[in-house]
């Protein structure tokens, strides 16, 4: 991941964050820099307690979870394109904090990174003389946390309905969220490209409201009651999903009625020890709700 960024960042010269104008910050960068500074209290705090596991882990999550899985990735769209000076800033002073945060566990990789990043170990100094993370890692930023929290749900839900119906990866889909609240619209809308690039959806329509939905196509909640609709009649082969899922719905009866029989039978319930009824009762359980599912997808496809 270093290499990576170190890579991207280039040889060119990358603005301090200082020099970076509070309007050039996009949702994704005021979100992982609040993210730093919620990183960063937590680890000093660790440390002063002598939690050393929380101490590593807290950084560690941070870069992998954060940074590497949600924020690279946001930011790969913008490149040359206006806002890519201010996202190289703040990806080289976010890895920047995070190297420091790490590096009493990890001493000897974080003080190459460190002397690799632009700007770090000038003149010659070290990881270890730099200073601690400390108030100023990054910036507190509630709305942005809540926001980039929703566009992550959002992103989340599209890909979770692309694996149910097996929607091939490079497909784009047309999606729309309705029921959305002004706080959410404004972060989808802060953050559409990386919505676009990262569900891989083809038309984003956002609406206050709740929308009409045309064709054959997915609903799933997201956060603060907004709701998600994937259109998927040009995605898959609707045909042959719906006999996958009626064949699926079949089978599941089929075991439905083998375990209601069972729990239905007193002299099973008064001779069976009572985890084993315990077990069978949350077998009926999983597979209600799982059947409920199939049926809601039958309804969603227009299967007869």
């Amino acid at each position: 991941m270093g290499r990576l960024l170190l890579g991207a960042l280039g040889d060119a010269p990358v603005r301090a964050l200082a020099e970076v104008a509070d309007a050039d910050l996009e949702l994704a960068d005021r979100w992982i820099l609040s993210r730093l500074a919620r990183a960063a209290r937590e680890t000093t705090e660790h440390l002063e307690k002598f939690r050393l596991n929380d101490a590593v882990g807290t950084p560690y999550h941070f870069l992998w979870d954060d940074f590497a899985d949600w924020y690279l990735e946001a930011i790969r769209l913008r490149g040359e394109a206006p806002g890519g000076d201010a996202a190289r800033a703040v990806a080289a002073h976010v890895f920047d904090r995070v190297l420091r945060l790490l590096h009493p566990a990890m001493p000897f990789i974080t003080e190459a990174l460190y002397r690799r990043l632009p700007g770090g170990g000038r003149g010659g100094d070290s990881i270890m003389v730099a200073p601690w993370p400390g108030a100023d890692a990054g910036r507190d930023d509630p709305e942005a946390e809540s926001g980039f929290a929703f566009v992550q749900a959002l992103v989340n839900a599209v890909r979770e309905v692309r694996a149910e119906y097996g929607v091939k990866p490079g497909t784009e889909l047309p999606v729309v969220v309705s029921r959305a609240g002004a706080r959410q619209r404004r972060a989808v809308e802060g953050a559409r490209e990386t919505v676009l690039r990262l569900a891989k959806v083809g038309e984003l329509t956002v609406a206050d409201g709740e929308a009409a939905a045309a064709g054959i196509g997915s609903h799933a909640v997201l956060p603060d009651g907004a709701e998600l609709f994937v259109a998927l009649g040009d995605a898959i082969d609707v045909s042959r999903e719906c006999s996958r899922l009626k064949a699926e719905l079949t089978r599941l009866d089929g075991q439905l009625a083998a375990v209601r029989a069972k729990l239905g039978n007193d002299a099973f319930r008064s001779r069976a020890p009572a985890d084993v009824v315990a077990r069978e009762t949350e077998k009926e359980q999983q597979w209600s709700a799982k059947r409920d599912a199939l049926a809601a997808k039958l309804a969603a496809l227009g299967c007869a």
